[in-house]
């Protein structure tokens, strides 16, 4: 009769290895301050009468939250989660949520490389949500996976500098075929003018046809192409 009696309950439950699992939730009885403190795994209680105490858990899932097709060359944000930033090092992570809790995430797009010259751009998510930002309430364990595709920038130019503009300078999907073209004559005077002779770039290979004013060129990286002239 009133002693103090020591309690205690693991923190975690397992239910499911990795899936699922108890989480302790504090203790309860009838006279609340005869409990040192309900909080804690570990307490003492006031026994000055026959008791009961309990302690409860709640249910928590494994929510893992992934990416695919950013690589290292990439070290911003891919991701925020909970307001909390994780770049492409800080992936794959999970949490332990509990059951009916709600979380906010947001996959960032588009990606772009310090280059300026390549980024990557959200194509889809994949898991628990099929959406790009979302909030989810937690019933299960899973993943949500965001997926990236890569993209290049391509550069137009003329030589001589600035004679004219050609066309097709943008972004592309990393081994796509991007149709250029320019003007084939160019009026600089009444007496004289520019005329196209042929596309040059890093590779020649890559265009299709380099003499000929409309072509195509591979993105399979990014590149400048030079429209030139005499």
């Amino acid at each position: 009769a009133n002693t103090n009696a020591s309690i205690f309950a693991p923190e975690f439950v397992g239910i499911t290895p990795d899936q699922s699992r108890y989480r302790f939730d504090g203790w309860t009885t009838t006279d609340m301050d005869e409990i040192a403190d309900p909080s804690a795994t570990s307490t003492t209680v006031l026994v000055d009468k026959p008791k009961t105490v309990t302690a409860n858990y709640v249910v928590q899932y494994n929510i893992t939250f992934d990416q695919s097709g950013v690589e290292s060359d990439f070290t911003g944000t891919v991701v925020t989660i909970d307001g909390v930033d994780y770049n492409v090092a800080g992936l794959p992570v999970s949490f332990w949520w509990d059951s009916g809790s709600t979380h906010d995430f947001a996959f960032h797009s588009p990606l772009l490389v310090s280059s300026g010259l390549k980024r990557y751009l959200w194509t889809s998510t994949a898991g628990l949500s099929n959406q790009q930002s979302d909030t989810i309430t937690v019933t299960t364990n899973g993943t949500i996976t965001g997926n990236y595709k890569t993209q290049y920038y391509l550069n137009l130019e003329t030589s001589p500098s600035g004679i004219t503009t050609p066309s097709g300078e943008g972004w592309y999907d990393a081994g796509a075929t991007a149709s250029i073209s320019t003007e084939e004559i160019i009026e600089s005077s009444p007496d004289s003018r520019y005329k196209f002779v042929k596309w040059t770039t890093g590779d020649m290979s890559e265009i299709s046809d380099p003499y000929s004013a409309s072509t195509t060129v591979l993105m399979d990286k990014a590149k400048t192409v030079t429209a030139n002239y005499v």
